[in-house]
């Protein structure tokens, strides 16, 4: 790292997705989007936690949760919610596998929830 920059000057992740019960860690999360019933999130694969087989194990498991999605700052402190009921596992679509780009291996989740309700934390 270059003399006088900080980690909080590379942060980059801005939101927190979690599920009730589901043990993934938050990091593991790339994109959430949300809209109409539906929630679709994009998860990394890392060794030792295929997020692949997690899904295909254990996704009946996902039945009428809670979720948050918490925005956060630069800082990482939450400045809003979004919190979700009912959510459900719907399906789960893996990543095209190719040799053409370096990146990690991604898997897209689809959930549908029954309501969200939005937080202002400031």
């Amino acid at each position: 790292m270059a003399e006088g920059n900080t980690m909080q000057e590379f942060r980059r992740n801005r939101f927190l997705f979690e599920i009730e019960g589901v043990d993934l860690y938050p990091w593991l999360v790339s994109k959430v989007a949300y809209c109409g019933g539906k929630i679709v999130v994009t998860y990394r694969e890392i060794k030792g936690l295929f997020t692949s087989e997690f899904f295909d194990n254990n996704g009946k498991n996902i039945v009428g949760k809670n979720a948050t999605l918490r925005f956060l700052d630069a800082e990482g402190k939450t400045i809003g919610e979004a919190r979700f009921t009912g959510v459900s596992f719907e399906q789960m679509q893996i990543d095209t596998l190719t040799y053409e780009s370096d990146e990690p291996l991604q898997n897209t989740v689809y959930f549908i929830y029954k309501n969200v309700k939005h937080h202002s934390v400031v």
